[in-house]
């Protein structure tokens, strides 16, 4: 039995886009400085200097940044940001 299926680009298109999506690495800009997921504590330091607040869960230091009216939650362990995430913005009038 033979069996002609065609699904044209689009399916292709958004499983790519999917990918893509899923691949990319979460950052931060702190003045002209842009920090991303790998870089090292240190790097996060001088780029954004001192979090406005911070705490310990297992062995993952989190600390927040308020920036641009957004609060960044940035998860550190073993001397390097593991993940970003915005985790509240400010709505602007």
């Amino acid at each position: 039995m033979k069996t002609n299926a065609t699904f044209g680009f689009g399916p292709a298109l958004l499983i790519g886009f999917v990918l893509l999506a899923g691949s990319a690495l979460a950052s931060m800009r702190c003045g002209t400085d842009l920090v991303q997921e790998g870089d090292s504590k240190l790097e996060l330091l001088e780029a954004c200097g001192e979090p406005d607040e911070g705490n310990v869960e297992f062995d993952t230091d989190i600390w927040f940044y308020r920036l641009e009216g957004a609060i960044y939650e940035v998860h550190i362990s073993n001397d390097k940001v593991e993940r970003i995430q915005v985790t509240q913005t400010s709505a602007t009038p």
